[in-house]
């Protein structure tokens, strides 16, 4: 079982300004010796990045466009001031206790005109635990979970109503995954009266080991769930992580099938999206599951980084 790479939620609804932290990493991969496929391809209007915004990292978006991505997302809603490119969008994502301080520093909601917004990150890797019980033992943690969401919802349906919500970005999508999904989903009709104004349902692929076919039945088998429930019909499915953990071959593999080759991604019609995890952070430093050497402005991509770009 694989221990969850980013379980940032803040579950106080007392506001924080401090950027959400990447999750870390202690793998040193040696040298690599593996020789990536890097045959430039049509561009994917699909394909994009996991950005770090760790102070120091840098966010080199016109680096990005011209290597053919077309969005990324941050771990955070504060990304006004990254958004000068018009070929690549910069998706913000909102956390538990984010919304007024959000809102004072971010007047324009930090997100363009019918643009998308996150919402929280790994819920699922928390979500029941000890701390989220009252003592009777029942659940609360759904409900609060969706008063942050309509707090979020209300603030950017006044400043940019055509902006669009993605949720949950969940870590187990055969499990605790779509128990959030299902918890938070019912806890906001309950509380509000209908579903919530979500356009789809982020999640994350993380088997522990990699398997093409096994790699793929998961996502599909999460399609098939989430079109069965009352409110997962026609949503879009926005993969926002996926990479095998230390495993700079399996890594490689695993992007020749689903992107660069086989280009499996590209072809489900219901994945609107799909980001790799993670294009470059100064707290996962050797990790051979980056896609940029060092700092974004050195501009030199790994060996993952080579075939991940191969789209042009």
């Amino acid at each position: 079982t694989l221990t969850p790479i980013c379980s940032c939620v803040c579950v106080t609804q007392t506001p924080t300004a401090t950027p959400v932290a990447l999750p870390t990493a202690t793998m040193t991969p040696a040298p690599s010796t593996i020789t990536p496929t890097a045959t430039p391809q049509a561009a994917s209007s699909k394909r994009g990045l996991g950005i770090s915004t760790w102070s120091g990292d840098g966010l080199d978006v016109q680096m990005f466009a011209s290597m053919g991505f077309s969005w990324g997302y941050l771990w955070s809603p504060y990304v006004i001031d990254h958004m000068g490119n018009p070929n690549f969008e910069v998706v913000p994502m909102v956390h538990m206790g984010d919304v007024a301080e959000w809102m004072a520093d971010n007047p324009a909601l930090s997100v363009m005109p019918g643009g998308y917004l996150l919402f929280l990150n790994e819920p699922d890797s928390v979500y029941g635990g000890d701390d989220y019980r009252k003592p009777d033992g029942t659940l609360w943690a759904k409900y609060n979970y969706a008063n942050a969401f309509r707090m979020s919802w209300l603030a950017v349906e006044e400043a940019n109503p055509e902006a669009k919500w993605v949720v949950g970005n969940v870590y187990d999508i055969t499990g605790s995954g779509r128990t959030w999904l299902s918890d938070f989903m019912t806890a906001y009709r309950d509380v509000y009266g209908d579903w919530p104004l979500v356009a789809g349902v982020g999640v994350h692929n993380y088997p522990g080991g990699y398997d093409k076919n096994d790699w793929r039945n998961r996502l599909l088998s999460f399609r098939d769930w989430l079109n069965a429930q009352p409110w997962g019909a026609g949503k879009e499915v926005w993969l926002t992580e996926f990479a095998m953990l230390g495993s700079e071959s399996a890594s490689l593999q695993l992007i020749k099938d689903q992107v660069t080759q086989e280009r499996w991604l590209d072809g489900q019609t219901w994945i609107s999206r799909y980001a790799w995890f993670v294009s470059y952070s100064s707290q996962m430093a050797g990790s051979v599951m980056q896609l940029v050497n060092g700092q974004y402005r050195e501009n030199s991509l790994t060996v993952i980084g080579q075939e991940f770009a191969a789209y042009r």
